[in-house]
């Protein structure tokens, strides 16, 4: 039974392991721009509500 089921979890493990390595970084980086991104948020929809009010005017 151990001999069917360990190559099952070894590729589990592995593939755990390689994802956090691979993602985390582009998460962590997603992250910080975050804080980044939020502050620009309005400014990037202003000039559309703003070009919308100068039309319905």
């Amino acid at each position: 039974m151990f001999r069917r089921i360990f190559p099952y979890m070894v590729a589990t493990g592995t593939g755990i392991v390689s994802g956090v390595y691979i993602f985390k970084p582009l998460i962590l980086d997603n992250i910080s721009r975050g804080s980044n991104i939020q502050s620009y948020g309005t400014s990037i929809h202003q000039p559309a509500c703003r070009a919308f009010e100068l039309n319905t005017k």
